[in-house]
C-alpha cells in the first residue's frame, strides 16, 4: 500500500485539474501564501487535456456580448508577460490578431466597440488590404479587423512555465 504523505493535512486550498486553468490557479493561491494542493489524474505532461498541443490565441477582440473577457485581457497580457519573463523563456509571439466577417459585420462592430472603449489600437480592413497585405482569397463585401497586440501563446511552454515557476 502506498502511503500519500499529504495524508491527514488540511489544505487552504485544492485545485483539480493541472492544465493551463489549473495550474495557474494553483500557482497563484501558492504566491498568496495559501498551502496549495494540486491534483490531476494523469502523469504529466500528457494529451488528454485542453492544454496540450503547441499554440492558443490571445487577444483582446471580444464582441460585445463577452465585454468582460476585453476587460479581463490587459491583466492577462501582463501575468503572461510576468511568467515569461520568470521561465527566461519566449512563450508569447505577438503577430497580431486579425478577425474577417462578411457583411453586415455585426460581429466587427462589436468587437471594434470593446476594442475601442479599452484603449486597445486596431484598424478596419477591407476585402482589397485582405488580398494585398494577407493574400486572403475573398469576395469583395468580406472585411477585417486587425488587433496588433493579439498574437499567439506557445500552448506547451505556457504550461511548463505555470507548472515550474
Amino acid at each position: 500500500m502506498h502511503r500519500n504523505e499529504h495524508e491527514g493535512k488540511l489544505w487552504d486550498c485544492i485545485v483539480i485539474g493541472a492544465g493551463i486553468e489549473g495550474s495557474n490557479a494553483a500557482r497563484y493561491s501558492a504566491k498568496l501564501g495559501k498551502d496549495t494542493l494540486c491534483l490531476e489524474q494523469f502523469p504529466l505532461p500528457h494529451s488528454r487535456g485542453s492544454s496540450h498541443g503547441q499554440s492558443r490565441i490571445i487577444r483582446h477582440s471580444h464582441n460585445l456580448h463577452d465585454a468582460h473577457l476585453s476587460r479581463m485581457m490587459p491583466e492577462a497580457f501582463k501575468l503572461w508577460e510576468e511568467i515569461e519573463q520568470l521561465a527566461m523563456t519566449q512563450l508569447f509571439i505577438n503577430c497580431g490578431y486579425l478577425e474577417i466577417e462578411d457583411y453586415p459585420y455585426t460581429t466587427l462592430q462589436g468587437i471594434l466597440a470593446n476594442l475601442q472603449d479599452n484603449g486597445i489600437s486596431s484598424e478596419m480592413v477591407n476585402a482589397q488590404q485582405l488580398k494585398e497585405k494577407y493574400h486572403f482569397d475573398v469576395p469583395e463585401s468580406m472585411q477585417g479587423l486587425l488587433e496588433r497586440t493579439g498574437g499567439v501563446l506557445l500552448a506547451s511552454k505556457c504550461l511548463r512555465a505555470v507548472q515550474v515557476t
